[in-house]
């Protein structure tokens, strides 16, 4: 199949089409089969480490990083932004929200309280905290890129 792909860049939609419609469902397995490839060797790489082959050292480039956020905020409150939803409000209490919540005791269901990652703060701060908090900071992330051969 792969051998008779046409030049993509080239060749015009007709032959693209008449290509596309002859192998599809090739193209179908050849793609699920790839998908399955590179997800479990990205897990097995995420796991283990690089992965040694004939060709080189298979791993995952390093342009993108995974973050266990849990752990982070948990041992790392500051690095997180906290968020304040209100639904339900009338523009009154949205203006007196924070004075509304204590005084008048709003429907517990109109609020809710999350945090998240502020990653570019961690980030940030890896470089300028405590050798022993950066590289604890450090271990709560792991490489999230595509796979790559060195």
């Amino acid at each position: 199949m792969i051998a008779t792909i046409p030049d993509a860049k080239n060749a015009s939609i007709e032959e693209l089409a008449e290509w596309m419609a002859e192998h599809l469902e090739e193209v179908r397995a050849f793609d699920s089969l790839l998908w399955h490839t590179k997800r479990r060797l990205s897990e097995a790489i995420r796991d283990q480490g690089p992965l040694v082959t004939k060709a080189g050292k298979l791993a995952l480039a390093t342009d993108k990083w995974r973050w266990d956020e849990d752990t982070l905020l948990e041992e790392f409150p500051a690095m997180g932004t906290h968020q304040v939803k209100a639904d339900k409000l009338t523009l009154d209490e949205a203006e007196r929200v924070y004075e509304v919540l204590l005084e008048t005791g709003v429907d517990a269901e109109k609020i809710s309280h999350g945090i998240t990652a502020d990653l570019r703060l961690v980030n940030s701060a890896i470089k300028s905290i405590e050798p022993e908090k950066a590289a604890r900071l450090l271990s709560l992330r792991q490489p999230a890129g595509k796979l790559e051969l060195r």
